[in-house]
C-alpha cells in the first residue's frame, strides 16, 4: 500500500529531527523517546534508512547529471564529424577536446595505477562503514547497559585495544567513533 504525501512528509520530518538530535549528542534511548520511536534500536534503524535514502538519491542525480553531459558532447562530437573527417585542423583537436572529456565523465581515462588507488580508497571506505555500523551498534548496547559516566568512559579505550589487535586501520576509524 501506498504512502500518502502527508505521511511522507511526516516520516521526512521525523527523520530530519531524528538526526538533528543525533548530531546534538543524544542517544538512540532518548531519540526514541523524544520522538515516539518503539525503542532505541527503532530510532538507530530509522536514521539509518534516511541516510541511505539521501545517499541513493544524491548518486541518482550525478548519473543522470553525467548522462546529460555525455548527451550533449555527443551532439557537439557529431556537429564537428564531418568537419574532423575533411581534414579541419580545429574541428579535429575540438573532437578529440570532446573525446577526451567524454572519457573523463565515464571514468574511460582511469590509468591502471588509478584504479589501484581507488579501489584502495573504496576499501577504505568500506572499513569506515563497517566502522560505523560498529559504533552504531556499540552505542545501542552501552545505552541499554545503562553505565555510568565513569564505566562509559572506559569504553573506548577498551574498544581501541581490542581492535587494534584485529586490525590497526580500522581500529583508528572507529576510535573517533566510538569517543563521540
Amino acid at each position: 500500500m501506498a504512502t500518502s504525501k502527508e505521511q511522507r512528509a511526516k516520516t521526512e520530518a521525523r527523520r530530519l529531527a531524528n538526526a538533528e538530535l543525533r548530531l546534538k549528542g543524544a542517544s538512540w534511548a532518548e531519540i526514541a523517546r523524544q520522538l515516539s520511536y518503539a525503542d532505541a534500536a527503532a530510532a538507530c534503524k530509522d536514521y539509518a534508512r534516511a541516510r541511505a535514502t539521501v545517499a541513493k538519491k544524491l548518486e541518482v542525480a550525478v548519473e543522470e547529471l553525467r548522462d546529460l553531459e555525455v548527451a550533449r558532447l555527443d551532439r557537439l562530437q557529431l556537429y564537428l564529424s564531418k568537419d574532423a573527417a575533411a581534414g579541419d585542423v580545429k574541428a579535429i583537436g575540438e573532437s578529440r577536446r570532446i573525446v577526451m572529456d567524454r572519457a573523463r565523465l565515464t571514468g574511460a581515462d582511469v590509468s591502471p595505477d588509478v584504479e589501484e588507488r581507488i579501489r584502495a580508497e573504496v576499501t577504505d571506505a568500506v572499513s569506515a562503514r563497517l566502522a560505523n555500523h560498529v559504533a552504531v551498534l556499540l552505542s545501542l548496547v552501552l545505552d541499554g547497559l545503562g553505565l555510568s559516566d565513569s564505566q562509559r568512559a572506559m569504553v573506548p579505550a577498551l574498544m581501541q585495544h581490542a581492535l587494534a589487535a584485529l586490525d590497526p586501520k580500522t581500529s583508528r576509524t572507529i576510535e573517533g567513533q566510538v569517543a563521540a
